[in-house]
Parts: C-alpha cells; structure tokens; sequence
C-alpha cells in the first residue's frame, strides 16, 4: 500500500482504460507508478504488449502526477491530451502480461495549459522504452454525448 489515494481518483480514465495499478511515489513535478500488464489488458494479444503502448503507460503517469497536484490543491481532475512526443525509445519490441513495471516522469517545463515530460519506463533495473511527451491541458473532462 502507498498511502496514496487509489489510481482511479488520479486518472479520467475509467474501467478497462485504467492501465496503471497504483502511484508509488510522488513530489511535485515527479511521480513514479506501478503497473503489472494483464492478460485481458485491452491492448494484450496472444499475452503480448507492442512496446508502443508503454506511450499510454507514459501518458497515464502523468496525468496521476498532475491528478495528485490537483487533489493536493483542492482542485479536481483535469484531462489531458498529448499533442506531441519526441525522442520515443524502445529497448523492446513487445512486453508479456504478467511483466510488472514502473513508469517515472519528470516535469521538463509546464503551465497550466501546457507541460513536458521526461518519460521511462522500467522491468526491474532493465529500461524499456523512454519518451518526451508534450501534453495539452482541458480545463474540465469532455460533456458526455
């Protein structure tokens, strides 16, 4: 147990699309998550994982990041879209469910609309795959249709 609040409070995600499992670690601009890969993952086939999804792992870590800013602040959850990313690094070409990672992002430059991640995405000591997302940020969650 982390002592922070359930993932699903820190993301504006819900259901299968919750990718993460749980925050782990958290200062302001940084945060660190944990996630084992599911067999009935909605990205798994055949019990494998195309490396490119570990952008979504980025992209969910961040946003606990800034969902854990927002609560800390009194504010509420904000969506986030990623709009560019750059320098993306796979060491490998897919993950196995089961597999358990750990997702690290790191503030590189942000505003209230506007942010820049360092991004890594670890097995054990073994990188996996590294990216610098740049996310745009809606100030509320999408009207429902």
């Amino acid at each position: 147990m982390s002592g922070y609040p359930p993932i699903e409070e820190l993301l504006p995600h819900s259901g299968a699309m919750v990718l993460l499992d749980e925050l782990t670690r958290w200062q302001r601009g940084e945060a660190e998550c944990a996630l084992r890969v599911r067999e009935r993952g909605p990205f798994v086939r055949g019990g494998l994982v195309e490396s490119v999804v570990t952008l979504e792992y980025m992209a969910q870590a961040v946003a606990a990041c800034l969902g854990y800013e927002a609560l800390l602040g009194g504010g509420a959850v904000r969506v986030g879209m990623v709009i560019a990313c750059k320098r993306f690094e796979a060491q490998l070409d897919q993950l196995r469910s089961g597999d358990a990672l750990r997702v690290e992002v790191r503030c590189i430059q942000g505003s209230d609309t506007l942010s820049h991640f360092d991004c890594r995405v670890w097995r054990g000591s073994e990188p996996v795959a590294s990216a610098v997302l740049t996310l745009y940020h809606a100030p509320n969650l999408p009207a429902a249709s």
